[in-house]
């Protein structure tokens, strides 16, 4: 059995090495440490880090607050060679997760939807992107963003807007000191910070900055400054149902991608008329019926060759009224008839088939969240910076990506729980050959590691 610790940090290692050269040796060794941290701690913080890594608690923290490493690129070219060889469509899956959070301190503290408990919850929210596969069925995360709350997304709007810093006289914002004076008609003994400009800006601004910049508004914003390689890698994105918006498609066709969603059940789409035309005046007629689910028109749908939980699917392209245009739709109808799912992309090339597989895969997203919360601390760190908080998201992603690949490369076909187990005990054991001094003798470590991988894969039997 190989040493899985080693084959991490070589990935790690390879990556640096080419992508990073200006990274000095002291960062990219601190950072494949950490990874490795990640699978070997239940509680992240930075307490935990010194404790178990090389480097005291400023040292991190400071890593952290200053990390240089395109995690998104680290864990694109790892997607690149796990998913190479494979004939399946790869699309990047993009899925908002909520992070409970009970402190007042940490940036970014709001109310966002949490979809296990059915409501709006205090805590923060990620928007996550992954690549997946639909011939493996499997997905790598490329990484976390966090979603700003009402105030911070005020405040980002300000920044794009390029005003300068600006000073307060009474209710009156103004950039320009001599008008300060001229106004208060003596000099004004201290500006007010920038924060507390912003501040008060949002405060007196709220309903307006809110109906300004959404939450599609910062998705979108994300996907525009995502690293060009991921779209040269895919342009499709799939999402869940609440991303079916008009806005959001446009803001993607902006962007050169095509999406693959689901509309909502009772979604309105119209029949495309293809008839000859009417020489009557006005506008030529558009459609030709709107589409009902129950009693399609099996001349513009037909049935494809992808059936699942018992029902039958239809192809066919129809108009979007929400959207205000021509879609590709995929109706599934249950095998009594009483529910039905429409799934749709705005790519009208894009087989039935595929459009059906491509959506069935994007809850693997959610499974990389549920790995990342139970065994990477996604939700138990206590950083109270922005810059921080954004480290240890895509830490979090990274290590179980180097996980995963490193596990394939080592022929370990176990799940998450018995990896993070195994890598637990390698990482003791080489701490105590450190420690006590012992000469690295290869044949006893590869022996010793045999014996903590049996000792693992026994326990895991026991518990099953």
């Amino acid at each position: 059995m190989s040493d899985i610790i080693s084959q991490m940090g070589g990935l790690a290692e390879a990556f640096l090495s080419k992508h990073a050269a200006k990274l000095s040796k002291s960062f990219k060794t601190r950072f494949i440490e950490t990874l490795i941290l990640y699978l070997v701690m239940q509680k992240t913080n930075f307490t935990q880090l010194a404790a178990f890594g090389s480097h005291n608690e400023k040292t991190y923290r400071s890593h952290f607050e200053k990390s240089g490493v395109d995690t998104v690129a680290f864990n694109l070219e790892m997607a690149k060679g796990y998913f190479e060889g494979s004939i399946g469509i790869k699309a990047l899956a993009i899925d908002p997760s909520y992070i409970s959070k009970t402190g007042r301190h940490t940036p970014g503290l709001g109310y966002f939807w949490s979809g296990c408990a059915g409501q709006a919850k205090w805590g923060l929210e990620i928007l996550g992107l992954g690549i997946i596969d639909t011939f493996r069925h499997e997905c790598l995360m490329l990484g976390g963003f966090q979603t700003p709350n009402g105030s911070m997304v005020s405040s980002d709007a300000i920044d794009k807007q390029g005003e300068p810093t600006k000073y307060i006289v009474g209710s009156e914002a103004v950039t320009d000191m001599e008008h300060v004076k001229s106004v208060t008609g003596s000099t004004v003994k201290r500006p007010y910070h920038k924060s507390e400009v912003k501040a008060k800006i949002e405060k007196e601004n709220q309903e307006d900055e809110e109906q300004r910049f959404t939450f599609i508004d910062w998705y979108l914003h994300i996907l525009a400054n995502l690293n060009p390689a991921v779209y040269d890698y895919t342009k499709r994105v799939v999402a869940d149902a609440f991303f079916a918006k008009k806005n959001f498609v446009d803001g993607l066709t902006n962007l050169g991608l095509k999406i693959i969603c689901r509309f909502r059940d009772d979604a309105a789409m119209y029949y495309i008329y293809k008839g000859p035309k009417t020489g009557k005046p006005g506008a030529p007629k558009k459609y030709d019926g709107k589409v009902d689910v129950k009693n399609l028109n099996m001349k513009v749908f037909h049935r494809i060759d992808y059936d699942f939980d018992g029902g039958k699917c239809y192809a066919g392209v129809v108009y979007s009224k929400s959207l205000g245009q021509k879609v590709k739709v995929v109706v599934w109808i249950s095998k009594d008839g009483s529910k039905h799912k429409i799934f749709f992309s705005n790519d009208l090339t894009l087989a039935g088939v595929d459009i059906v597989k491509i959506y069935r895969c994007r809850f693997l997203v959610e499974f990389e969240f549920r790995n990342a919360k139970g065994f990477a601390s996604l939700e138990k760190c206590q950083a109270r910076s922005t810059n921080k908080l954004r480290t240890h998201f895509n830490m979090s992603f990274t290590s179980l990506n180097c996980l995963k690949v490193a596990a394939r490369e080592s022929g370990i076909p176990y799940s998450i729980s018995n990896l993070k187990t195994f890598v637990h005990g390698q990482y003791l054991m080489n701490r105590f050959i450190c420690v006590s001094g012992i000469s690295a003798d290869s044949n006893l470590i590869t022996k010793l590691n045999n014996e903590v991988f049996s000792l693992t894969t026994m326990q895991m039997e026991a518990a099953a």
